[in-house]
C-alpha cells in the first residue's frame, strides 16, 4: 500500500496564509453583526421606555412621566418614578441607596455600554457617585436651552418638567429618550467634537460638564445613537446629523429635534 504523501512547508505556510486572509477578510464583517446585535438590543431598550410613558400618559390625563417633579418627597426625577419603574420591570433590588434616584434595572444597561458605573450619574442629594446604572436620559432641552435662555437652577425650582402627550406637536420627529449616561441629555451634549470624540466612554459625568458638553449624547454604535421619540418609535442617527455646529454658532437658536414645544420659551426665555 503506497503511503499518502505529507503536506510540503510550502503548501501548509499556503493554508496558513489562505486562513489568515479569510479572517482577515470576516473579522470586520462579524464586529459590525455583534455591534448590530447590540443595536438591536438598545434599541428594544428604547422602546420599553417609550411603551413605559405610554402607559404611564394613560393612567395620568395624558401627561408622559415627568423628567422632574419636585413634589415628590421621593423619586423625583424619571428613572426613580415608582409607577414607571414598575412598568419596566424594576423590583428594587438593584437600588445602591436609598438616595439614590438614577438606578435603572440591569437589563436596561446599553449592551454597548462599557462605561464603569462610577462615572455614570450621581446621587442627586448629596452630590455623591454611588456607581449607578443609567445608559438613557430624558431630554430636558424644552426646560433648559442650550443657547441660555435658561438656567438650571432657575428650571429646578418648578414643580414639574414634563408634557401632555397630545400637545407635542410632530411627535414622530421630536426627541423624548436617547442613549447618555446621565439622567437628563440636551442638545449641547450632543456635541461629539467637544464631548464624544474628546472623552468617549472613559469621560465621567464632571469630565463632559467641565467640556461644556453636559447631559451627552453617548455614540456607541459606530458613531451613532438610539432615539425614542415622543410618537414611541426609535431610530439610530449619525453624530453629525444629531449635532450640526453651524445651528449652534452661526444660527439662531435651531435644535431641531430637540425641542418638543418650540413655545415653551418666551423669545426671552422665560417660561409662558
Amino acid at each position: 500500500m503506497m503511503k499518502r504523501p505529507a503536506f510540503t512547508l510550502i503548501e501548509l505556510l499556503v493554508v496558513i496564509a489562505i486562513i489568515a486572509i479569510l479572517m482577515a477578510v470576516l473579522m470586520p464583517a462579524l464586529g459590525l453583526a455583534r455591534d448590530q446585535g447590540r443595536k438591536i438590543a438598545c434599541a428594544n431598550n428604547l422602546r420599553s421606555l417609550a411603551t413605559a410613558n405610554s402607559l404611564y400618559a394613560a393612567n395620568h390625563d395624558d401627561w408622559g412621566v415627568p423628567c422632574r417633579d419636585s413634589t415628590r418627597q421621593s423619586g423625583s426625577v424619571w428613572t426613580a418614578n415608582a409607577e414607571f419603574r414598575q412598568s419596566i420591570g424594576y423590583e428594587g433590588s438593584e437600588k445602591v441607596s436609598e438616595r439614590s434616584q438614577v438606578q435603572t434595572p440591569k437589563k436596561y444597561k446599553c449592551p454597548s455600554d462599557t462605561q464603569k458605573a462610577w462615572a455614570h450619574a450621581w446621587d442627586i442629594e448629596n452630590g455623591n457617585q454611588l456607581g449607578t446604572l443609567v445608559s438613557y436620559g430624558f431630554n430636558i432641552e424644552d426646560w433648559y436651552p442650550s443657547r441660555g435662555q435658561g438656567s438650571w437652577g432657575a428650571t429646578m425650582a418648578l414643580e414639574l418638567l414634563g408634557h401632555k402627550m397630545s400637545t407635542v406637536k410632530q411627535p414622530g420627529i421630536k426627541l423624548h429618550f436617547n442613549e447618555a449616561h446621565d439622567w437628563w441629555s440636551r442638545w449641547q451634549g450632543a456635541n461629539y467634537i467637544n464631548g464624544w470624540d474628546v472623552l468617549g466612554q472613559d469621560g465621567t459625568v464632571n469630565e463632559y460638564k467641565a467640556a461644556g458638553t453636559g447631559g451627552p449624547t453617548m455614540y456607541r454604535h459606530n458613531g451613532r445613537a438610539n432615539l425614542a421619540l415622543y410618537d414611541g418609535h426609535v431610530e439610530s442617527w449619525r453624530k453629525d446629523a444629531l449635532w450640526i455646529p453651524e445651528h449652534y454658532d452661526e444660527r439662531p437658536y435651531d435644535p431641531g429635534i430637540w425641542v418638543a414645544k418650540m413655545e415653551v420659551w418666551r423669545a426671552n426665555g422665560g417660561m409662558r
